[in-house]
């Protein structure tokens, strides 16, 4: 529906053509004997007590709208030529402002939600719902754990064994953790991979911490276009030597860009 206008100070007139009470009609004309600040289009008229709805003006001569006569309510009549007519805003104007102000849904033109596909909008205390929407260039996230022994050298001990839910549409995965290592000659090599598949960057990247402490250190390693659905991390420990007598522990967390 055409959004309604208005103007002020629109003169006060006088019909200048005879009306029955269903003509003119849909598309049918009218003429006034003034139109000094008259709107051009969509704009409502009272003719002794009856609304009309104008589609459009052009001089003196008014076309009616589809459903124009009898407007918002009130009844078609007979007005002979010469009847008082003003521009005036019909009781709709108010209470379709009214009725905006209070609704939660279908305003501002459109039947559902007030959020639209093509305009920039910030959101804010939404819920949405990821099963039935599709989402892109989003976060998110699993947390990981585990802790093992490692005793020997080349030795490949599994310290993290996690079962990851890899995101249909994944861009990147990041898995970033830290490392916490105590022991004796504590120098190892940290393998990584996501569903079989090594991941890169601080991936298998000797770690040397002092002897008879806990040291931490953070690593971080990426996986780009990793395999999706259920998929397992692996973190496997390699010791450099046979003197190596320590427990790993690992806490982190897998990262998932879509």
């Amino acid at each position: 529906m055409a959004a309604r206008t208005f103007t002020n100070n629109a003169v006060v007139t006088t019909t200048t053509s005879s009306m029955t009470a269903t003509v003119p009609g849909n598309a049918g004309t009218f003429t006034i004997a003034a139109a000094t600040n008259w709107p051009t289009a969509n704009f409502t008229v009272l003719v002794d007590s009856e609304l009309i709805l104008v589609s459009s003006r052009s001089g003196t001569t008014c076309t009616v709208a589809t459903s124009g006569r009898g407007y918002d309510g009130t009844t078609g009549a007979i007005h002979a030529s010469g009847a008082i007519i003003s521009h005036q805003a019909a009781s709709l104007d108010y209470q379709e402002a009214n009725n905006h102000v209070n609704a939660s849904s279908g305003v501002h033109g459109v039947t559902g939600s007030v959020v639209g596909t093509t305009d920039t909008q910030a959101l804010t205390n939404k819920t949405i719902n990821g099963s039935s929407n599709t989402m892109t260039n989003l976060v998110t996230s699993q947390a990981f754990s585990g802790s093992a022994s490692v005793v020997t050298g080349a030795t490949v001990t599994t310290v993290v064994s996690f079962s990851a839910t890899v995101p249909s549409g994944c861009q990147l995965a990041e898995a970033v953790f830290e490392l916490t290592y105590t022991g004796t000659n504590q120098r190892t090599a940290f393998n990584i991979s996501l569903g079989g598949t090594a991941m890169s960057g601080d991936n298998s990247r000797w770690v040397s911490l002092p002897d008879g402490s806990t040291y931490g250190v953070s690593k971080a390693c990426f996986l780009a276009s990793p395999p999706t659905g259920a998929q397992t991390l692996l973190i496997k420990s390699v010791a450099s030597t046979a003197a190596v007598t320590a427990t790993a522990s690992i806490s982190g967390v897998l990262k998932y860009y879509t």
